[in-house]
């Protein structure tokens, strides 16, 4: 049998938050790959007892650690970088979630880290509840695939989704972003974001789109004894301007390369929204 009556069931969720006697990996990962770095403010949102936070003090890291049961007074102010880790995996209600992944968001001036369950030991099975488990312990717990943390992260924020480790990705801040609880009940609010994302579209189609297959290559060169990088747009199906496979974009200051990492971008929202827009009609349907 599976529950789905919230007022029968109360959620400690404060249970779920483990003790560590290191780094968790997620935000080891954030370290060890350079996401993270001492000059950086940091706030680990939703840090559980806060270990992670208390061990990146000690390493001299610019961190603060809120939760709402273990670190309620903490001030949720903009910094460089949030993490927020596992915390999507312990909240029941999938629009809930989708609103604490736009708040921490909001927050992150830089990037945004993201990582959750992707299995249960032995330990953890439970009586199914929603899409997830209530634990033996009595907390909830919602396993993702990579595929599905991705998706989740990209159809409400509203854009791309770069994978660090295992089930966790990067979010870069992006101003162009359109943040939306698409998993809302709410049809007048679902029709308003089918019409915020047409708009945008519409925006993004109005200037060069590379083809799918288009990457941004780096290459380095030595001339005069002295190495210098460079790069280079490549498509294979020859739909670059006049033709061609490759197009010479010089060094990351040159306004060539700013363009195509732009052009870029637009590609990757584009079909970032496209998903967005057919969740929604799928929704808005449902409701018929």
């Amino acid at each position: 049998m599976t529950l789905t009556n919230l007022e029968n069931v109360i959620i400690p969720r404060h249970k779920a938050a483990l003790k560590r006697q290191e780094l968790s990996l997620p935000m080891a990962a954030a370290v060890d790959g350079g996401i993270l770095l001492p000059h950086h403010t940091h706030l680990d949102y939703g840090c559980g007892r806060g270990d992670d936070v208390r061990f990146l003090q000690a390493m001299g890291f610019r961190s603060r650690g809120y939760d709402p049961y273990y670190f309620p007074r903490t001030l949720k102010r903009a910094v460089d970088v949030v993490t927020l880790l596992y915390v999507l995996s312990t909240i029941e209600v999938p629009m809930l979630r989708c609103e604490e992944l736009y708040h921490a968001y909001q927050l992150a001036r830089q990037t945004l880290v993201v990582s959750a369950i992707t299995g249960r030991s032995t330990n953890h099975v439970g009586t199914p509840y929603n899409d997830g488990v209530i634990t033996r312990w009595g907390t909830f717990e919602k396993c993702y695939s990579h595929t599905e943390l991705k998706h989740l992260i990209e159809d409400t924020l509203g854009v791309p989704a770069r994978y660090l480790t295992h089930n966790t990705y990067i979010v870069s801040h992006n101003s162009k972003a359109l943040p939306l609880i698409i998993h809302s009940s709410d049809r007048s609010y679902l029709a308003q974001c089918r019409s915020l994302l047409h708009s945008q579209q519409q925006e993004l189609k109005s200037a060069w789109i590379p083809p799918a297959d288009a990457i941004i290559e780096k290459h380095s060169s030595i001339q005069k004894g002295k190495r210098y990088s460079y790069f280079r747009l490549k498509s294979r199906s020859r739909s670059l301007p006049n033709g061609k496979l490759t197009m010479h974009l010089g060094n990351a200051a040159n306004e060539c390369y700013l363009n195509a990492v732009e052009a870029m971008e637009r590609r990757d929202l584009l079909r970032i929204n496209e998903r967005r827009l057919l969740r929604i009609e799928a929704i808005l349907d449902g409701m018929s």
